[in-house]
């Protein structure tokens, strides 16, 4: 919804029908992310963040609202951090 880049949400009820499925049991990470200087857009096709209003710094990520949940999109492998996978049925 927001282009090609990483997505996160803040309730895990949003990523759960993204999750991997094997069999009765899905695989979802819980990982840290840098979001820094978020933008709040709504959706569209976004290669990277904007500038900055009069400015040539670029915001780091991007934050929407879709599935009753926050979520922040990164253009970067960098700004994110997989801390745990988690099993669950």
């Amino acid at each position: 919804m927001w282009g090609a880049a990483i997505y996160f949400a803040r309730n895990a009820s949003y990523s759960h029908n993204y999750s991997h499925q094997n069999g009765d049991v899905r695989q979802m990470f819980l990982s840290e992310v840098c979001i820094g200087d978020c933008v709040s857009l709504p959706s569209g096709s976004y290669s990277a963040p904007p500038k900055k209003d009069g400015s040539d710094i670029d915001y780091d990520s991007i934050r929407g609202h879709s599935g009753n949940s926050d979520v922040y999109m990164v253009y970067s492998n960098n700004k994110s951090y997989p801390r745990y996978l988690i099993h669950y049925k």
